[in-house]
């Protein structure tokens, strides 16, 4: 009988052999790519002897340019110069900006020669106008900005999505959310401190007013139920814009997550900032984006639910609120969005519904 044990070990020792080879051929291949996408990362804006005020916000290095009145990252952290969390340095600098590459730099600020560096108080800046305020109407921002209340002077910092807060060259914590550092420098005081508050970055909403409530929705997921909207005092009304009973809108907005608290909230929206690309839209539009079912396929079970009917003379709305169902048409003919009436049962609906 022959043998088959040499032609396994020739096996094993092929199969072995071909293993370190393609391992070795997807490592100069990522090499290459790598090297490629390097190869793609550029440098201009160059400029000799630039102002730059560097401040250092966690871990991360922010430089504000003087003649462009605004604060960019760098592109790498200057390897000569060493701040303390909450630090500043007022620089001279030869700087050019980085573009593209693997990470897809996009202005970022290189200092390529640094001339005089010395360090500077966020108090000296500050005196001198340096330091732009806090605006309770743009939470997003980057770089520094001052909070001036009865308590005092302080610093607050944004970096990786995140608040800290400084007084006296002293980090005194870092929020998940503007609204908290409002709070703590006593420039807003939070009604009910109890409540877990995050941050979130521009969101597209659709709103909704039913009766004297504002309701919101958040077609990318965050806040995929119609919920009451907050303002940072927790109550309904917003001072951005006004909507009659049945009528509907769209805008973006940065947002504030809230849940827990007094009122056990879940998921829902706060809007404290300002609102962008807000317009009126119709029920069509609407519920095809959301793709909300129609009345004939489900009846509305839970408070705040909607659904849609297609109605000869317009778009009807049927929403679920407080165990009545209220009844919504959006006009063909002139537009108009308005409530037709509450009804206690589905019979109800469904006879104003076949009017048609």
């Amino acid at each position: 009988m022959t043998s088959i044990l040499p032609s396994i070990r020739l096996w094993a020792i092929g199969s072995s052999f071909m293993k370190k080879t393609l391992f070795l051929i997807i490592a100069v291949l990522l090499m290459f790519a790598s090297a490629s996408m390097d190869d793609e990362l550029t440098f201009g804006d160059q400029e000799s002897d630039a102002r730059i005020i560097l401040f250092r916000c966690n871990k991360a290095y922010i430089a504000y340019k003087e003649n462009e009145k605004k604060w960019i990252g760098l592109y790498v952290k200057p390897k000569d110069i060493n701040l303390e969390d909450g630090g500043f340095a007022d620089i001279t600098a030869d700087v050019e900006k980085a573009y593209g590459g693997i990470v897809g730099f996009t202005g970022e600020l290189y200092l390529s020669k640094i001339k005089s560096s010395q360090s500077v108080s966020f108090e000296e800046l500050v005196n001198k106008g340096e330091i732009a305020d806090y605006d309770p109407a743009q939470y997003r921002f980057s770089g520094a900005r001052v909070i001036r209340t009865k308590k005092g002077l302080f610093c607050v910092g944004s970096a990786y999505g995140k608040y800290q807060l400084y007084k006296d060259g002293k980090i005194l914590g870092i929020y998940n959310s503007a609204l908290e550092v409002e709070n703590v420098t006593g420039l807003h005081i939070l009604k009910d401190p109890s409540v877990q508050l995050e941050q979130v970055y521009k969101k597209y909403f659709y709103v909704f007013r039913i009766g004297k409530i504002y309701y919101a929705y958040s077609r990318h997921g965050d806040f995929n139920n119609w919920t009451p909207m907050l303002n940072k005092d927790f109550g309904n009304k917003l001072d951005y814009f006004t909507l009659n009973d049945g009528e509907t809108a769209t805008f973006e907005s940065h947002v504030i997550r809230v849940n827990g608290g007094k009122k056990n909230y879940v998921n829902a929206p706060m809007f404290v900032d300002s609102i962008y690309k807000f317009g009126t839209v119709s029920y069509h539009a609407m519920t095809l984006n959301l793709h909300t079912q129609n009345w004939e396929e489900s009846v509305p079970q839970k408070n705040a639910e909607i659904r849609r009917h297609q109605g000869k003379t317009g778009i009807y709305l049927i929403v679920y609120i407080n165990k009545k169902y209220w009844v919504y048409r959006d006009d063909f003919a002139d537009g108009k969005q308005h409530l037709i009436g509450k009804y206690n049962t589905v019979s109800k609906v469904n006879e104003v519904l076949n009017r048609e």
